[in-house]
């Protein structure tokens, strides 16, 4: 319970374009994601103005690695065993930890 005068928060009932915002581009994505060296790991929420798919089912990359770009522009991230590939428009909002 809030003190007395105390502001109180309005959340939305469900996510609108105005609140997730424009799709990220691939490069904004590769940006955010060049921290990854091995030593983290990667959680992708994805989703859309329409519909955030479910919170408890992120990809999950282990110990992840972005990969450096190459021709083809898509965004690639490893954990060593796999190659996973993100299309930068579809996510919702990571996590890097």
């Amino acid at each position: 319970m809030n003190p007395p005068g105390a502001p109180t928060a309005v959340l939305p009932d469900t996510l609108t374009p105005r609140h997730l915002g424009a799709p990220m581009t691939n490069d904004q994505f590769r940006q955010a994601l060049q921290e990854l060296h091995g030593d983290r790991d990667l959680a992708v929420y994805f989703g859309t103005a329409e519909h955030l798919v479910s919170q408890a089912n992120p990809c999950m990359v282990k110990r992840a690695m972005l990969i450096p770009s190459e021709e083809d522009g898509l965004v690639k991230v490893t954990d060593g065993k796999a190659i996973y590939i993100i299309d930068a428009e579809k996510v919702a909002w990571i996590k890097i930890g």
